[in-house]
């Protein structure tokens, strides 16, 4: 049995936001059977995301929220 924690970000159409997530998948390489379970996500408005180039407070903020979540797990 294996266990692997991700952090996945994605930007998609919807125009809502950035979207971060931490997943942990559980299975068996051999047989190639995998579950998986959402630990944590959140949706950041694109109004914070658009300071990226900037290197604002907002990122910086943004960036210590994931890896607060992330560190729990």
């Amino acid at each position: 049995m294996s266990t692997y924690r991700c952090v996945g970000v994605m930007s998609g159409t919807s125009l809502d936001g950035l979207d971060v997530c931490c997943v942990e998948f559980t299975g068996d390489v051999t047989a190639d059977v995998w579950s998986h379970r959402l630990l944590a996500g959140v949706t950041y408005p694109y109004e914070i995301t658009s300071s990226f180039a900037h290197h604002s407070p907002a990122l910086r903020e943004m960036q210590a929220d994931v890896l607060r979540s992330v560190g729990r797990f």
